[in-house]
Order: C-alpha cells, then sequence, then structure tokens
C-alpha cells in the first residue's frame, strides 16, 4: 500500500474531495478486491440462505422522474430475478416481523442503504449492512458522511466515478442496474415511428448542469425553434423534436432522446474529452470491461459528433440491453454473493465489495 494522500480529484472525478483515504496500488487492489473467494466458502444453495433488504427512496410510482430511486427498485426487481428472497421499506428500518421469515430461516439479511441514508438498521438475525454509493460523497452527501456508518459495512459503488479516487477502484466493486432499456417499454418504438421526419424543434433541459459547468454555453439557442424546457421529457416529448440538448452530463435523458429518434447532444465537460466523460457515466463500466464507444450520442455541437450521433443512434438502443443485462448478470449476483459471504464470517478476498474503512479512511 502508498499510505495515505490528500485526494484533490482526478481528470475523470466529477468532485474534488479533501478528506483522507488510503490509496493503493493496481497490485494491492487485484489481491484484495479482485479474485474469486475461496470456493470452501461457498455452497451449492447460498442463494437460499441468503434475503436482501432495500431501504428505497420514494413508493415506485413517485420514483419517477428521480434516477437513484428508480434503480433503488430495480435493485429490488433484480435481485428477485436471481431466485434471492428480497423486500423493501421507504425510508424506515424494517421491523424484525416484517423480516419474520428470512430470520426464522437463518438467513444472512443484507440492508442496502444509499449513500444519503446514515441509519443502521439494527435488529434479530444475522444482519449486514451495504452501503451503496449512488453519487459521490460531496454531492447529496457531505464529504464525511461515511463516518455515519459502522467501518465494517459493505460499500459498493455506482460507477466508478461514484468513488473517492475512481482510477484506483476496482471494477469489481461496482454494483450497477439500469432501468431501461426494457422489451416493451416507450423506447421500443416502431422503424416508422423512429424514423419520422416531420420531428421539429428542439427540446433542452438543465437539470444539474451547475454540479458540473462553471460555464453553460446555451446551444440550444442556435439549434431549430420552437426551444422547449423539459425537466423530464418522456419519448413522446422526444418524438415530436428533430434535437436534444442536456446540459446535466449524467442524466439518462440523453440516451431516451437517441432510443426515441432525437439528435441527442451533451453539453461537453471542461477539460474532458468524450472517451473520459463516457467512462464517467453509468455505462463506462461496461465499456471497460467490453470497450467500444457510446452509439447515438453527440459529445458537444460539431459537425462531426452531431453526424456520428445521427448514423450511429439505430445501435443504442440494443447497446444499451447490453449494458443493462451486463448490470443484472453480473454486478448484482457478484453483490449478493458477497453479502452471504459477509454473513458466514469472512471479512477479506471477497468478489468485489469493500468495507468502509477500505474504502474511506481517516488517518
Amino acid at each position: 500500500m502508498l499510505g495515505t494522500i490528500m485526494v484533490i480529484g482526478t481528470s475523470t472525478s466529477m468532485v474534488y474531495y479533501s478528506h483522507i483515504r488510503t490509496i493503493y496500488t493496481l497490485n494491492d487492489a487485484m489481491t484484495m478486491f479482485d479474485f474469486a473467494p475461496p470456493m470452501s466458502n461457498m455452497i451449492a444453495d447460498w442463494k437460499d440462505n441468503v434475503h436482501i433488504h432495500v431501504n428505497v427512496a420514494r413508493s415506485r410510482k413517485k420514483s419517477i422522474g428521480c434516477g437513484g430511486c428508480m434503480v433503488l427498485w430495480e435493485l429490488v426487481d433484480s435481485v428477485v430475478d436471481l431466485g434471492i428472497s428480497t423486500s423493501s421499506s421507504i425510508r424506515r428500518c424494517p421491523s424484525d416481523e416484517e423480516l419474520a421469515g428470512p430470520i426464522a430461516a437463518n438467513k444472512t439479511i443484507s440492508i442496502v442503504y444509499p449513500e444519503v441514508n446514515s441509519d443502521t438498521c439494527e435488529g434479530s438475525g444475522n444482519r449486514v449492512h451495504v452501503r451503496w454509493i449512488l453519487a459521490p460523497l460531496g454531492t447529496n452527501a457531505a464529504l464525511d458522511f461515511f463516518k455515519n456508518w459502522g467501518e465494517d459495512d459493505l460499500v459498493f459503488n455506482y460507477a466508478s466515478s461514484c468513488a473517492v479516487h475512481p482510477n484506483q477502484l476496482p471494477t469489481s466493486n461496482i454494483l450497477q442496474v439500469i432501468t431501461n432499456p426494457k422489451d416493451g417499454d416507450e423506447f421500443d418504438l416502431p422503424v416508422e415511428v423512429f424514423n419520422k421526419t416531420n420531428r421539429q424543434g428542439t427540446v433542452w433541459t438543465y437539470r444539474k448542469a451547475d454540479l458540473w459547468h462553471k460555464h453553460t454555453n446555451l446551444i440550444h439557442k442556435k439549434l431549430p425553434k420552437p426551444h422547449v424546457e423539459d425537466k423530464a421529457p418522456t419519448s413522446k416529448v422526444f418524438q415530436q423534436f428533430e434535437y436534444f440538448v442536456s446540459y446535466d452530463p449524467y442524466t439518462f435523458y440523453s440516451y431516451a432522446a437517441a432510443m426515441s429518434g432525437a439528435i441527442s447532444i451533451v453539453h461537453p465537460l471542461a477539460n474532458l474529452t468524450k472517451k473520459e466523460w463516457a467512462v464517467g457515466t453509468y455505462v463506462g463500466e461496461y465499456l471497460k470491461e467490453n470497450g467500444g464507444d457510446v452509439p447515438g450520442i453527440a459529445y458537444g455541437w460539431s459537425k462531426k459528433e452531431i453526424e456520428y450521433a445521427k448514423q450511429t443512434m439505430p445501435e443504442l438502443r440494443h447497446f444499451m440491453m447490453n449494458v443493462r443485462a451486463w448490470g443484472k448478470e453480473s454486478t448484482v449476483e457478484r453483490f449478493a454473493r458477497d453479502c452471504y459471504l459477509y454473513g458466514i464470517g469472512q471479512r477479506e478476498n471477497f468478489t468485489g465489495a469493500l468495507l468502509v474503512r477500505e474504502a474511506y479512511t481517516t488517518s
């Protein structure tokens, strides 16, 4: 290990950090985090011996339009698809009565909290507490918010950009699910609708732009009229317009627009190339493992980028389906397996999990 340093940001980080953490060399990371757990600790029916409880932020209906809220519910559904028992509660700890089944079955009960939650839900049964970092500390929760958590709680990051030091985070620590696309969803359009030629004007959204840009060039004003702002556009809205501009570089709406047939333009970040931006988005982890580029998105408003977006738009839905499948089939099972291993006493050599005291150190 290299001891401790002050992290002041990296070329791919979106938030600058001022607290101290331990930095590992690549070999340290591979040794500590990136190899499979000893198989002697695993049993064939391990999925029957773990229960996942997700502390969600809102009801399903009220989660629409809130990305973090929606992925918490998507995690619930993804765990169910793995054949693992699950439950949820909205911004509160589950009671022992609600967990009576897994307690009686002597299952490990893993409770998942988004990074903005300081709770630790104590109670009966063998419990594991998991901190899922959906946005970098310093964005929606204070930089030192980790001090509210147990030092042996597990930590998973939604993307490497959520970590204190993105370049040092093993890809195996990623726990990532995305809500769309799905077969038959609002973006599953007939070819004639996707390619329709009577689109007019530009729809745009600002959202969290001020978090990422010191200076914003209002590029939508240079594009065809009418200019319509929409904070939460739907596929039907996108189908009316020729262009979509997002000043928030990390919103799903950029992908939604392209899957709906609109030319999608992302306002670029200062000092970040398109590849660096893509790696920082939630498709970045998939790109790291599988290579390639993000189709259907113009990063900036150059003629080359806009032409690229036009030509590759039809490829985006298939690409996003692959990203979604990768998250469900790879990262969710890895997370659930590490929860099981923690429940039987393992505290190191996880497939991907970190402990709070490993991810965030103060000395």
